[in-house]
């Protein structure tokens, strides 16, 4: 299974803790899915978090694009959905579903230990 870190970083890493991608379009683009839940996110929320500044048809197709890659890299179940989209539980494991779950839950303990920091605090 891989892993997504968004709290206090942003990593994908495999099983063995190993980095499977680094590119950070990519890597956002699976943080904002993993803030959508089971719900999802459809694609022009997506598009105007990513691309607010782009025409629309530019910014639907660099979507596109970026989905190719994502699942030519992690699989094809990885992200799912058309419209809207959302990870797959059982293939992306992400520290803010847990999170979110853990605080729901009232179990704090397994929050604090999953709390990295603040939302996407990468350095640039």
């Amino acid at each position: 299974m891989l892993r997504l870190v968004a709290l206090g970083g942003l990593a994908l890493t495999d099983a063995s803790g190993a980095v499977v991608a680094e590119q950070r379009r990519r890597l956002a683009l699976l943080a904002l899915l993993a803030t959508g839940g089971r719900l999802g996110l459809t694609r022009d929320k997506l598009v105007g978090y990513l691309w607010p500044e782009h025409p629309a048809e530019r910014s639907r197709h660099a979507l596109e694009q970026l989905l190719y890659h994502l699942r030519r890299q992690l699989g094809i179940d990885a992200v799912v959905g058309r419209d809207p989209l959302r990870l797959d539980a059982g293939v992306i494991a992400a520290d803010v579903v847990e999170f979110d779950a853990a605080m729901a839950g009232g179990d704090h303990a397994r929050a604090v230990e999953l709390y990295g920091g603040p939302f996407l605090d990468v350095s640039i």
